[in-house]
């Protein structure tokens, strides 16, 4: 026969039902057909001829004469009972021969056509199954170059390693990856010699062998991230390429001086920044031609203590500045009649007031054009205090208190109030949301005068000076009590207490009075903008006469007295019972805790006082007791 089909295999896909395969190449003995299975996974499994149920049967056609060899054949697998292959698993029928010549043709012999045609066949079939293996390896092109080596290295020098080829294109041998497949794109770079050849690979061109600039570095947590750093500035600075993406912090009171270069001698987006934080800095040009924001700025611009500017150029003649005054935050601290002590935690007479940080350590200031943040310590000699004395301060006054500036912020006292319920003329004014003084007026710091222009004085606060040159915050319970300090920022809830030490006494009389003399609040705020509670809490008793047939109605009351003891504001307490004796000579009594309460928006300096009124009832007896447990009252409000 001929062989007319250059077919060497045959393959099929599972289907979960077929267990026969026909394959139609020419066969020569079931010796040389091999079949195998690959799974799902890849795995490739020879199987074994044989009757069993996980064996394969094979048939092969018969050939047809004259031809001495048949063609096809038929397999099956899995023979019963064995279960179908999936659809995920392949068979492969493959025609292998041995590599042999088993034809012996005898001298002289008869020259049979089925033996020679068949060896023919076979040496065509051996020719076929070698095509099959070459068509399945890695070839070189025909355009290679004569001479280059295809040779694996020794078994000792190959082991462990993976096929390379060298900068000529000769079999090599080298290191496997851990993990992934270095593409034809970054075979250059992982092949580089040094790290600045791998850089020039992957086109940074100069850059693979130039710093990083703007201080790149790892930040810790496997990020590169930019590091523009503070760099704190104490002496005039002449700036040059160096200070690109550099923050730069004045940190000297007196103020600096940056000098630019000439603009073409910079790059295009070159930029840096000034923090006024210490003291003012003066940016000035070096170049004649050159301009700072187009000539509106001049040759020189200042930047206000406080305030930071970003200073850009173009590389040509121009400079730009985008310029931010500090943002303006309330101020931070809190007026205390102790230094680094925001709240007394005892009866506390003091002739200092100190300025100490609570939410924080800045102050805002305006000099004329914005506000300036300033920082301000708690203590030491920079701290922001002042004494008060007699003469300046004088019993009785009520006084603002500002933070004005010179070198460093320091705390005045205003002129004083009009009355205890009238601030001085001129006033308070908002400023960018800051209440600030409305006029100039001259202000007292520790016996010393100031003149503080209009706008230039944070107001923090007011205080009441009682005694002379001092001010009072009580904190106990008991009689005459005064909390002569209020901060406007930062309030805290404030209470007072007062009350009667003695036991008890008798009031009858049917007008209103101070309780036993004494039993008295005051307390100052400085906006129209506090509500304060008043409460009274006292147990009072009424008696009747010890005689016969006596009915008497008794109505003895407590009250609140807001600035005054004429009267009670607000609501009153009351103690009504009648009083009906017979017959006896026994006299009755009732009795109980009664309260009285005010509550109101107030300004200025308030004085509050416990009232009593003993019901004025003839033939009985009204009682009124005293000491904290039975006489308390209270004052609430936020400064």
């Amino acid at each position: 026969m001929t062989v007319s089909t250059t077919q060497t295999a045959a393959s099929f896909i599972g289907d979960g039902h077929n267990t026969t395969f026909t394959f139609s190449f020419p066969g020569v003995s079931s010796s040389d057909i091999v079949v195998t299975l690959t799974d799902v996974n890849g795995v490739t499994t020879t199987l074994v001829q044989g009757p069993g149920s996980t064996q394969y049967t094979l048939v092969l056609n018969a050939p047809i004469v004259p031809n001495p060899t048949g063609i096809g054949g038929t397999v099956t697998y899995p023979n019963a009972p064995g279960t179908p292959i999936p659809s995920t698993s392949t068979l492969t029928i493959a025609r292998v021969l041995p590599n042999v010549q088993a034809t012996s043709l005898v001298n002289q012999g008869t020259l049979w056509q089925p033996v020679i045609e068949g060896a023919l066949d076979y040496l065509t079939m051996l020719a076929q199954q070698s095509g099959d293996l070459a068509n399945s390896a890695i070839v070189a092109p025909p355009s290679d170059p004569q001479g280059l080596n295809y040779q694996l290295p020794s078994v000792a020098a190959r082991a462990n390693q993976a096929i390379t080829f060298d900068a000529s294109g000769n079999v090599a041998v080298g290191a496997i990856p851990t993990s992934g497949v270095i593409s034809t794109a970054m075979a250059p770079v992982v092949g580089a010699a040094t790290l600045p050849a791998a850089r020039t690979a992957m086109g940074l061109k100069a850059l693979a062998t130039e710093g990083f600039g703007l201080g790149l570095q790892d930040d810790g947590a496997g990020n590169a991230r930019v590091n523009t750093g503070m760099v704190g500035d104490s002496v005039n600075q002449s700036v040059t390429a160096a200070f690109h993406g550099t923050r730069r912090v004045v940190v000297t009171t007196s103020g600096l001086i940056y000098t630019l270069p000439v603009a073409s001698t910079l790059f295009n987006g070159f930029n840096f920044t000034i923090f006024a934080v210490g003291g003012p800095a003066v940016v000035q040009l070096s170049g004649a031609s050159d301009t700072i924001d187009g000539g509106a700025l001049g040759t020189l611009f200042t930047i206000s203590q406080g305030a930071k500017a970003n200073i850009a150029c173009d590389g040509g003649t121009g400079y730009y500045v985008v310029y931010n005054s500090s943002v303006v935050k309330a101020p931070q601290g809190y007026l205390s009649v102790a230094a680094g002590t925001i709240m007394p935690t005892s009866d506390t007479v003091s002739g200092a007031i100190y300025y100490v940080g609570d939410k924080g350590n800045t102050i805002p200031v305006w000099n004329g054009a914005e506000f300036m943040v300033l920082p301000f310590p708690d203590s030491g000699p920079l701290s922001v205090s002042t004494t008060l004395d007699g003469i300046h301060h004088p019993n009785g006054a009520v006084f603002d208190l500002f933070v004005a500036v010179a070198t460093n912020p320091f705390l005045v006292t205003g002129p004083a109030w009009v009355s205890g319920a009238q601030a001085p003329t001129g006033g308070l004014v908002r400023l960018n949301g800051i209440l600030v003084n409305a006029t100039q007026f001259t202000g007292i710091n520790s016996g010393n005068s100031f003149t503080i222009p209009a706008n230039q004085g944070t107001y923090l606060g007011t205080i009441f000076v009682s005694p002379a040159g001092q001010v009072t915050c009580d904190y106990s319970y008991g009689q005459n009590r005064i909390y002569g300090l209020w901060n406007y920022y930062n309030r805290r809830k404030l209470i007072l207490r007062t009350g009667d030490p003695a036991g008890s006494w008798v009031d009858n009389g049917a007008a209103w009075a101070v309780h036993n003399a004494g039993n008295i609040c005051s307390m100052v705020i400085g906006a129209r903008e506090e509500q304060v509670r008043v409460r009274l809490t006292q147990r009072v008793s009424a008696a009747g006469p010890a005689s016969t047939l006596l009915s008497v109605t008794s109505t003895p009351q407590i009250g609140i007295g807001v600035n005054g003891t004429t009267g009670p504001s607000g609501t009153v307490g009351q103690l009504s019972g009648q009083l009906n004796i017979s017959g006896a000579t026994v006299g009755i009594t009732t009795g109980g805790q009664i309260i009285a309460d005010f509550t109101g928006f107030l300004f200025g300096l308030n004085t509050f006082s416990a009232l009593e009124n003993g019901g004025g009832a003839t033939g009985t007896t009204s009682t009124f007791s005293g000491t904290e447990s039975f006489h308390l009252l209270t004052v609430e409000w936020f400064g």
